[in-house]
């Protein structure tokens, strides 16, 4: 009798240890695997290529205004102009290096359509961003604030 109470016991003790294990894990999310197979929390911001939202811009603003608008997004470009603008610094992304334009390149109508990184001035993002130069590779991760006719513009949360 005293082995079945001692059985009973120990049942009940790894039952209860394999219950807090189980809550402990859907709780804290983990095991979950990121696309690259990684078990960190899962990014909020979406990858977006450059070359989608430049062709969403040029055939269809109200389409990519839905689409974009007020999403967490993430898109590399190369700086095509940076700008200050309202107390605010303005970086101009676009697929193609404008000083490599082709002739064929002037029918093409995502040549006009661009992402706007905005970034307040004197922000630590700011002071980070200004030692980028026209001509460079970024990667901007942010959320959408605004979609206009040729442009979208995000309020950058991160660049590298």
């Amino acid at each position: 009798m005293k082995n079945k109470s001692w059985k009973q016991k120990a049942v009940a003790i790894f039952t209860g240890i394999f219950i807090v294990l189980l809550a402990m894990t859907m709780l804290t999310g983990c095991g979950k695997t990121s696309s690259n197979g990684s078990t960190s929390k899962k990014s909020s911001y979406q990858s977006v290529a450059i070359q989608d939202i430049q062709n969403d811009l040029a055939n269809n603003p109200v389409s990519a205004k839905n689409k974009y608008l007020n999403k967490k997004i993430k898109v590399t470009g190369i700086i095509n102009k940076i700008d200050v603008y309202d107390g605010e610094h303005q970086y101009f992304i676009q697929a193609k290096n404008s000083n490599d334009l082709t002739f064929e390149d002037l029918n093409d109508p995502t040549i006009t359509t661009c992402v706007v990184g905005a970034v307040r001035t004197g922000s630590d993002m700011d002071k980070k961003l200004s030692k980028y130069q026209i001509g460079q590779y970024v990667t901007f991760q942010g959320k959408v604030i605004k979609i206009g006719d040729k442009y979208l513009a995000m309020e950058v949360d991160w660049a590298v």
